[in-house]
């Protein structure tokens, strides 16, 4: 185990020993037992957020997040660039992926004339007004402008031909409204109804132009896992009634906050669409980031860990705390939630036994019947295929027979009950007799992941597991 390993052990049992607001959750002790050198995996735990990773972890993150200005991607009307989005493209290790998400508006920490948007978008005659936010000038857009809608459609067109798919994305967020793309105007609202600097009467995005908006940034990344952010509960609802090849997931940016439970919900949301919200993490991942400032942490330290189980998150972001604070600022008790919440997020699978025949002969129906246990806090959500394999020995990791499960992962629901796999397999006349090993690689169908990592001891070189020997009569 590596420095950084031996460290989140001290630390985790540091917290086992200290009474503190975790003891509103019975998860502590089930996760001591887990391999935290494990706990990186695909969709889930923290990623890395603006080439940040506060949180120290035990290998580099599988996901790197960045967001893109609108003006950063289009340098005037119909001229592309996406070479920011190439560049972060091409700093990935090997199997990590960019998120991203594309912002409008953006009013603590974009461009210094405070425009997000294209010149030509600025220069348009219309309804968009500038105003100033902590005596910063900054442009806000006409949402509701035909020729503003248009555009926001002929850009994200572009991104699809040239990014649906890609297997080196790992989501792309539904943003564009709203300041930071978070589908709230937060305090520029005051703006729109001071007559001396809104002129032109601009209002907020009416509902068609918030489902124009959607829209525009689905029907091209088909094939790209698609997040729906969460302040605003009618356009939300509309982006997940959607029938998409792979079902649109969520995205908070209040973690940590009161603000995180409290405001969930627009006023006057049914209870069925509550529900059709809260049970999204049932088909689609559901991502976070802190609030920041002093809002981090203002539910708690156990708060925190709480929000995390309780609406089943799959990833959070590793940064916007307040800037890049140093790991060393955070008290002990901090550091201790943003670890578990780490470990909690996401999926854990674990396989608990595994029964299959141990003597067999040559073109002979084998067994192999597998249970499995989910200890994070929500399920698999990608593709990946479940691999036996049989090796000649731990030097020679070059499987001589390879055979799938029918397993889906995705069926593994967070710590429930175990699951059961029944596997079936016949064997090739070719294999010679002798001593072998068996073990089980969970590969991602497109080979650009890395294989997935278990909470399993005995992995082998080759990122397979070790289940046991079996003899080839």
């Amino acid at each position: 185990m590596n420095k950084v390993g031996m460290y989140w052990c001290f630390v985790l049992l540091t917290f086992l020993g200290v009474k503190n607001s975790y003891s509103q959750a019975n998860y502590g002790n089930e996760i001591a037992k887990n391999n935290l050198t494990n706990s990186i995996n695909p969709l889930r735990g923290f990623f890395s957020w603006y080439n940040q990773s506060i949180v120290p972890l035990n290998g580099i993150p599988t996901e790197s997040y960045m967001r893109f200005s609108w003006m950063q991607l289009e340098r005037g009307e119909g001229e592309y660039d996406f070479s920011v989005i190439d560049n972060n493209l091409s700093k990935l290790e090997p199997g990590q992926r960019l998120a991203f998400g594309v912002m409008a508006l953006n009013t603590c920490c974009g461009a210094p004339n405070g425009i997000e948007v294209p010149n030509y978008i600025v220069q348009k005659p219309g309804k968009a007004f500038s105003t100033y936010f902590h005596g910063k000038k900054i442009f806000i857009p006409d949402w509701n402008d035909p020729y503003f809608l248009d555009r926001v459609e002929k850009l994200f067109q572009a991104l699809g031909k040239r990014y649906n798919g890609d297997p080196r994305i790992a989501w792309v967020e539904i943003r564009m409204y709203g300041d930071w793309g978070e589908w709230h105007l937060g305090n520029l609202s005051d703006s729109y109804s001071n007559i001396i600097i809104n002129k032109l009467y601009a209002k907020p995005a009416t509902l068609i132009s918030k489902e124009r908006i959607i829209l525009a940034q689905i029907a091209p990344f088909s094939k790209t896992q698609l997040l729906m952010m969460t302040a605003d509960s009618e356009a939300l609802l509309f982006a997940l009634r959607q029938q998409t090849n792979i079902p649109i997931g969520m995205r908070r940016d209040s973690w940590g906050s009161v603000q995180f439970e409290r405001d969930f919900f627009n006023p006057g949301t049914s209870e069925g669409d509550k529900k059709l919200i809260l049970e999204r993490w049932k088909m689609a991942p559901f991502i976070i980031e802190t609030y920041g400032g002093d809002k981090s942490f203002e539910v708690g330290a156990g708060g925190i860990v709480k929000q995390v189980v309780d609406y089943h998150v799959s990833a959070i972001a590793n940064g916007g705390f307040v800037g890049k604070i140093p790991w060393d600022t955070f008290s002990a008790e901090q550091k201790q939630a943003l670890i578990l919440s780490g470990l909690k997020a996401g999926y854990n699978l674990k396989i608990i036994n595994v029964d299959y025949t141990k003597s067999i002969s040559s073109k002979q129906l084998f067994s192999i019947d597998s249970k499995w246990f989910n200890s994070g806090s929500a399920p698999v959500y990608e593709k990946w295929k479940v691999q036996f394999q049989l090796l000649r020995s731990v030097r020679d990791l070059k499987p001589v027979w390879s055979g799938y499960s029918k397993i889906n992962l995705s069926s593994i629901m967070p710590a429930i009950n175990n699951f059961y796999q029944a596997d079936k397999f016949i064997l090739p006349s070719d294999l010679s007799p002798g001593n072998y090993i068996l073990a089980i690689r969970i590969i991602d169908p497109l080979n650009y992941k890395l294989p997935m990592n278990l909470l399993n001891n005995n992995k082998l070189p080759n990122n397979a597991y070790f289940l046991g020997n079996m003899v080839i009569k």
